[in-house]
């Protein structure tokens, strides 16, 4: 066991979801060992909702199961929603809530990094499935009060001839990920941040951010 910092958050809930089953990448055991009161969603906690591939339950369903369980939250809670739609083998569900496929052709699919049709709309769907929890969630009474965090855990494998030459050929688009912070509460504009940073950069931002004063040990 571990020090980590959403331990160190004690009034707070915490959950941690995914479509499948936790055994993917022995995430159950590392996550429950290290983070005290970790309350596990996973494949079996989702018996009413379809389960669409080897991921489990699309990313759609599993923000409406979440929206439910942060509408009941008793007190303040941590979240980690673990999103999985956008790997192959790139399955929409048909109760998707009005999502479209759209046709592009190879040329403009390669110059903007997707292998595929199905790939890229898959990460459509996962931009629709996104929206679609924004706008429930925000009419639950968490809404105003919750800072949301998004995070990719990857970039293009590619080809990626929108990035520079060099880093397509070496294959660093691979760590050029995204990374929002949107707090619908705060009041001010917003910044970007050009600085490099990495994941492990994550933990002590979020804490950072809700002025939890705990140590990092990362």
């Amino acid at each position: 066991q571990q020090y980590t910092i959403p331990s160190a958050l004690e009034a707070y809930e915490k959950h941690y979801f995914l479509g499948g089953s936790a055994n993917w990448a022995n995430i159950r055991g590392l996550l429950a060992h290290n983070i005290e009161d970790l309350i596990i969603h996973e494949e079996g906690s989702y018996e009413e909702l379809p389960r669409i591939d080897v991921w489990g339950v699309s990313d759609l369903h599993l923000f409406e199961y979440a929206n439910d369980v942060f509408s009941r939250a008793k007190e303040p809670f941590f979240a980690f929603v673990h999103l999985s739609g956008n790997h192959g083998p790139y399955t929409i569900p048909d109760d998707n809530r009005g999502f479209q496929l759209r046709t592009v052709g190879d040329a403009e699919l390669h110059a903007n990094g997707f292998s595929s049709s199905a790939e890229f709309n898959s990460f459509r769907f996962l931009d629709h499935s996104l929206g679609v929890y924004l706008e429930t969630a925000r009419q639950e009474d968490y809404f105003a009060n919750t800072l949301f965090f998004f995070l990719g855990d990857n970039g293009t494998s590619g080809p990626a001839p929108h990035f520079p030459k060099a880093e397509d050929a070496l294959g660093l688009c691979w760590h050029h990920t995204p990374f929002l912070i949107y707090g619908p509460g705060m009041k001010g504009g917003g910044k970007v941040f050009d600085d490099p940073a990495t994941q492990m950069d994550l933990m002590p931002t979020l804490a950072g951010a809700i002025g939890a004063r705990v140590p990092n040990t990362t």
